[in-house]
């Protein structure tokens, strides 16, 4: 505890970790440095003018604390609604760049949803590596115990629009597929819904959400025109492995190459990543259950190698 490291160096099984209390030798070494070690901001935000403010999700505090004018938010899934939604409640005019994202209603027969997805056993659902690199949109759900989805925020006068497909100094392109993410948003929900009612006991009363239908053609905006004077990118996280300087070790995105967190170089292991072997490996009761068996595969690395 208190100790940085601050770089992993070696080979196979025979590692040495530099940090700021000395060096250290081993046989093995675990990453757990979690899967939000630095926001995904896309190449696009290089291409904006500099006359606007740009922010990852983590440096946004407060709507009065940013620029004057509109905002342009990037991200539809939970820290991009509750964004948005603040920054709508403070009088701002918001736009919002949609992508991929699962709508969830807050509460479901009678409990919170996510009791729910955890006593059916879907948080703890296993995950294999092909499954794992499938792309598993995040779920819009946001603190309390009101719901807040596109339709919400549409009521509220957010505008809505596609993924954001491309910038040029003043101008940014959105693609016309709204209404795709929102249907298959849609899907993704009502799959979930399904497999808590199969769970759940038939006298809790299943009330599902309104559908959601929304829409947006292809278009070209000018920032400057719409008085936009700040854009915040909700778009997600990646974990940090660059401190692992051995050869092979990590992939094109300086993440680790692992199968259920098990490095493919033998000795490097990883806890805390999206999917790493279940459904909930980045909650505190999903990791819990990797890390028990991580360290016992880790164990029976240590005997092969000895």
């Amino acid at each position: 505890e208190g100790v940085r490291a601050l770089a992993v160096l070696g080979r196979a099984n025979d590692f040495e970790v530099l940090s700021d209390r000395g060096d250290f030798q081993t046989r093995s070494v675990v990453l757990a440095t979690g899967a939000c070690a630095r926001p995904l901001i896309p190449r696009s935000g290089r291409r904006i003018t500099r006359r606007v403010v740009q922010l990852p999700a983590t440096r946004y505090r407060r709507p009065d604390a940013l620029p004057p004018g509109a905002v342009l938010v990037v991200g539809g899934a939970a820290s991009g609604l509750q964004i948005a939604d603040e920054l709508a409640r403070a009088g701002r005019e918001v736009w919002l760049a949609v992508g991929a994202h699962t709508r969830m209603p807050r509460r479901y027969r009678g409990r919170d949803v996510m009791a729910w997805l955890d006593d059916a056993g879907i948080l703890d659902e296993r995950f294999d590596a092909t499954r794992a690199r499938r792309a598993h949109p995040s779920l819009q759900l946001v603190a309390g115990a009101t719901d807040l989805d596109l339709g919400v925020l549409a009521s509220r006068g957010v505008r809505l629009f596609g993924t954001l497909a491309g910038a040029d100094g003043e101008h940014v392109d959105f693609a016309d597929d709204l209404a795709t993410h929102v249907a298959e948003s849609e899907t993704r929900m009502h799959r979930t819904l399904d497999r808590v009612d199969a769970f759940a006991p038939p006298n809790a009363p299943a009330r599902r959400p309104a559908p959601l239908t929304l829409s947006s053609a292809h278009c070209r905006e000018h920032l400057g025109g719409a008085g936009i004077g700040t854009v915040i990118w909700a778009t997600g996280f990646s974990p940090d492995h660059s401190l692992v300087r051995v050869p092979d070790a990590l992939d094109p995105h300086g993440v680790l190459r692992h199968v259920g967190g098990v490095g493919t170089v033998d000795g490097l292991y990883a806890l805390g990543l999206p999917m790493l072997r279940r459904r909930n490996s980045t909650f505190l009761d999903g990791c819990g259950e990797d890390a028990r068996e991580v360290m016992s595969l880790l164990t029976r690395g240590l005997a092969r190698a000895a």
